[in-house]
């Protein structure tokens, strides 16, 4: 997984990444030491993130600088995003201001309530999954999907979606990206101003801590949420008893097929049943099929014929 760092020249986005990752970026009191991204390896337990940091998107003034189109650009190919606070320059008009250039470049990073995921198949007609509750039917899903050319495909639906959700999936330019604020320098802000900025930040829904980079306070708790807001879980393999090392690291929501498919597509088809330790059984070794939501530290393993 890759999770860029934005935010304003010298809020501290050099010294995050040298503190979280193996990166040697520079690290300087002037503006702009930052030209072009500068991607570093995070571990957190047994899993290693990509963070990148992007040359700055806003002046110190809140003005857009030369790398403001390209840095947003990259956010988009990214799997998460950390927008960076500095704590001695007015956070929450820092907030609002990325905020304007993040909806300007058509990038949502408010969460929404389900999230669906259309996957065209080559044939079968149209399947819904439904890992939740779906506000629609299959004939209003399948005309939808004829209407724009699709006649075969998988439609997962996670959470709480309607058919307008369905919709704008298929034709909205929107994209919307995983995200958690993050407030530097914490120790300059004063009491008032941080309460206004938690305000906010809990109107938006979206993640949110601080630290003080260049003290490394806070770090650990800081990696433990970039991992949680990637939406992501760990899943092990066992085989004749043996428990793999590494992890499989799949979205939140995946099923034991979707871990199959991820192994090896022959396992998926001739899968019989598969057996699970951890949090989403209620009997450690249960029999499952391969519909079964898999939870973050499951054990499973897969029976074929």
């Amino acid at each position: 997984s890759q999770v860029v760092i934005i935010g304003s020249t010298n809020s501290g986005k050099s010294s995050l990444l040298r503190a979280l990752t193996n990166a040697k970026p520079i690290v300087a009191p002037y503006p702009f030491s930052t030209d072009k991204p500068t991607p570093g390896m995070m571990y957190y337990e047994d899993v290693e993130i990509q963070l990148v940091e992007l040359p700055a998107i806003l002046t110190e003034e809140l003005g857009e600088t030369q790398y403001t189109s390209r840095s947003l650009g990259l956010v988009k190919n990214s799997d998460g995003v950390i927008i960076l606070l500095d704590g001695l320059k007015d956070p929450v008009k820092q907030l609002e201001r990325i905020l304007e250039l993040l909806d300007e470049a058509g990038i949502s990073i408010k969460p929404k309530k389900g999230e669906i995921i259309i996957e065209k198949k080559d044939s079968g007609g149209v399947r819904i999954v439904a890992f939740g509750k779906f506000h629609g039917t299959y004939r209003e899903v399948e005309e939808l999907l004829r209407n724009v050319g699709i006649k075969n495909a998988v439609v997962k639906i996670y959470g709480d979606a309607s058919i307008e959700d369905l919709e704008e999936t298929i034709v909205r330019e929107t994209i919307y990206k995983k995200a958690l604020i993050v407030l530097n320098k914490v120790d300059a802000i004063q009491s008032t101003e941080l309460d206004r900025l938690k305000s906010m930040i809990e109107n938006l829904q979206i993640p949110f801590t601080f630290i003080s980079a260049e003290k490394k306070e806070n770090l650990e708790d800081l990696k433990e949420k970039i991992f949680k807001s990637l939406g992501l879980i760990r899943v092990y393999t066992q085989k004749d008893g043996v428990v793999s090392r590494k992890p499989i690291v799949m979205n939140e929501n995946a099923t034991v097929r979707e871990l199959a498919e991820r192994i090896h597509k022959d396992l998926a088809r001739n899968m019989k049943y598969a057996r699970i330790w951890g949090r989403s059984v209620k009997i450690q070794g249960q029999q499952v099929g391969s519909d079964h939501i898999l939870q973050d530290g499951d054990i499973v393993e897969i029976y074929s014929s």
